[in-house]
């Protein structure tokens, strides 16, 4: 969870201590989601980037990015590859928009 509140506020600082720890963090499909919501993209890149890089669904984070009008954010999943970290899954997709419709 606190890498996905960190996402979700823009504190790349946080999740880059967060991935230092002993162990490390683990970034999930909940942090691009909040990331991409948020409108951080310096965030999401940093995701995408680690080694692995964190997992998403491509669908998803560009469904919420624009819900929040963060045409960057789009853009830039657009020019992503496909790649075996996209998570995607209709049911599940469906269920993220609607579990992020109230916040």
């Amino acid at each position: 969870r606190t890498c996905a509140y960190a996402a979700k506020g823009g504190h790349l600082d946080v999740l880059k201590w967060a991935r230092d720890q002993d162990p490390p963090c683990p970034g999930d499909g909940e942090c691009c989601r909040r990331a991409a919501k948020g409108g951080h993209l310096e965030v999401l890149k940093w995701l995408r980037d680690q080694d692995p890089p964190c997992p998403w669904s491509k669908s998803t984070c560009k469904s919420l990015a624009l819900r929040k009008f963060h045409f960057h954010i789009v853009q830039w999943i657009d020019q992503q590859e496909d790649d075996e970290s996209d998570v995607s899954d209709m049911d599940s997709d469906v269920e993220s928009l609607h579990s992020y419709s109230d916040e």
